[in-house]
C-alpha cells in the first residue's frame, strides 16, 4: 500500500508452532531489524501479527508498534523466552 505522501506500507505475520501467540523477544528484536531496514526503503511497518492455536497478538495493540507512529499506547511488552 501506499499512502498519500508515495510512502509505502506493511505489516508482518507469522505463526508460532507452540501454539502460543505471545512474542518472544526474538520476534521483538527480529520487528526491529525490518523496520530499520523498510524505513531506509520508505516502507512503515504499521504491524506485527504472532499467529498461534490459542489465538493472535498484534505488537500494535500491545503498545509495541513496529512503527513508533503507530503505537496505540507506550506500555512494553514482557516477552517470553
Amino acid at each position: 500500500m501506499r499512502d498519500q505522501g508515495g510512502r509505502s506500507d506493511s505489516s508482518l505475520l507469522h505463526n508460532h508452532p507452540s501454539g502460543d501467540p505471545k512474542p518472544s523477544r526474538d520476534d521483538i528484536e527480529m520487528t526491529r531489524e525490518i523496520r530499520k531496514a523498510a524505513e531506509a526503503l520508505g516502507i512503515a511497518i504499521h504491524d506485527h501479527l504472532v499467529i498461534g492455536r490459542k489465538g493472535h497478538a498484534s505488537f500494535r495493540s500491545l503498545g509495541c508498534s513496529p512503527d513508533p507512529r503507530f503505537a496505540m499506547h507506550s506500555s512494553s511488552i514482557n516477552a517470553s523466552r
